[in-house]
């Protein structure tokens, strides 16, 4: 989602369509569009919508104020006020909390140890 929203969406409709008789051939449309998609950079809006989307699957379990917080937090990340990884750290422990088991099923909260610092400049 943070490469592409409009592929994003293409490949979930790919996937909930299930037209295709063959899961072979549905693999390798859906692999073939996910390399193409891993070649467009992230940028900052994409990952601001990302964790946006993430957020919608949680904030109805947040304590009063948070949501807005995590908000904010999202929109400074976006204008550049801030980095990914300080986003991503506020917010972990909101998202792997209870009640959010597709969120814990992402890479996207932890794709790389900590101590690289791979995000820090993003």
């Amino acid at each position: 989602m943070a490469h592409s929203e409009l592929a994003y969406k293409s490949m979930g409709h790919l996937l909930s369509a299930k037209n295709e008789d063959n899961p072979r051939a549905l693999r390798e449309k859906y692999l073939g569009q996910l390399m193409v998609v891993l070649g467009i950079p992230a940028n900052r809006g994409g990952h601001a919508s990302a964790l946006m989307h993430m957020l919608r699957y949680v904030k109805d379990r947040l304590p009063s104020g948070v949501s807005q917080e995590m908000i904010s937090a999202i929109d400074r990340y976006r204008l550049g006020a801030t980095s990914l990884a300080n986003v991503v750290v506020l917010l972990r422990p909101y998202f792997l909390g209870p009640g959010s088991d597709y969120i814990k099923k992402q890479h996207y909260l932890k794709p790389y140890p900590d101590e690289l610092g791979l995000r820090d400049e993003i």
